[in-house]
């Protein structure tokens, strides 16, 4: 196997690992916030808000990770499976990324012109 796709699979490997982790931290900090109010409802109550704001705020944030390890594990995978159709195809892997990097070459060219 390729080194290069060892290190992605190791790299999204690890992604899983911190999705599961952000969800875990999530679910354990509603579950902590829905116990305490069920315990001490009067708490709440005085703090002058809804008891469940804090798990609102923990979830918009959790998407919005998850969202962004999403990106990270699309990007990756689209970098790899191009590597790796142009290797069955036969074509020198060494090729598809000097194209990958003269893609990105004139990309900036054409950024920094229009500045």
């Amino acid at each position: 196997m390729d080194a290069k796709k060892l290190i992605a699979d190791r790299i999204n490997n690890y992604l899983n690992v911190a999705i599961g982790s952000v969800t875990g931290v999530f679910a354990g900090n509603a579950w902590s916030t829905v116990r305490a109010f069920l315990r001490d409802p009067e708490y709440y109550a005085s703090r002058g808000g809804a008891w469940y704001g804090g798990i609102i705020v923990s979830g918009i944030v959790t998407v919005a990770v998850i969202t962004g390890i999403g990106f990270a594990k699309k990007k990756i995978g689209e970098k790899y499976a191009a590597i790796e159709a142009a290797i069955s195809a036969g074509v020198d892997k060494s090729a598809v990324e000097v194209k990958n990097a003269e893609e990105k070459g004139s990309a900036a060219d054409a950024k920094a012109e229009g500045k």
